[in-house]
């Protein structure tokens, strides 16, 4: 009886593909934004994830200037090559296979933005920078009197 019903379904999708697409298409379009927003929630906190284990603490911040807003931080490669990695793999992989194990991070480390960028400049010049970034939490909070 089952197997019937497998039968019985196959056939009805082969030969109403086309109504099929149609409805599957409609249904995206009429869902877009709500599957969108929860794609880019997935994501971010994947990429939460695998900050939080290149940290090796509960509370990642920047080993350059000490910043611990998430939305800035980034994970450094201390030896450079990331983007080369980054290009192989695609940073969803790289993070997946950070929080699976696969990837080790002893080369890895947390970054700001402007931090890693420095770090950038510092390795393709050989030379430290004449700047330093420092970061202030009381600049970004809100100011209540």
């Amino acid at each position: 009886m089952l197997s019937n019903r497998k039968e019985y379904n196959r056939d009805y999708r082969e030969k109403h593909i086309d109504e099929e697409r149609e409805r599957n298409r409609k249904w995206y379009l009429e869902h877009k934004y709500r599957k969108n927003q929860k794609d880019k929630i997935r994501r971010m906190n994947i990429r939460k994830k695998a900050i939080q284990i290149v940290s090796k603490n509960n509370i990642p911040y920047c080993v350059g200037c000490g910043c611990d807003d998430i939305r800035l931080l980034e994970i450094n490669h201390i030896n450079g090559g990331g983007y080369k990695e980054r290009v192989r793999k695609g940073a969803k992989l790289l993070y997946c296979n950070i929080i699976s194990g696969e990837r080790k991070i002893d080369d890895l480390d947390i970054r700001c933005k402007p931090c890693n960028s420095i770090h950038y400049l510092e390795l393709k010049c050989g030379e430290k920078l004449p700047f330093n970034i420092t970061w202030t939490k009381d600049r970004y909070s809100p100011n209540i009197s």
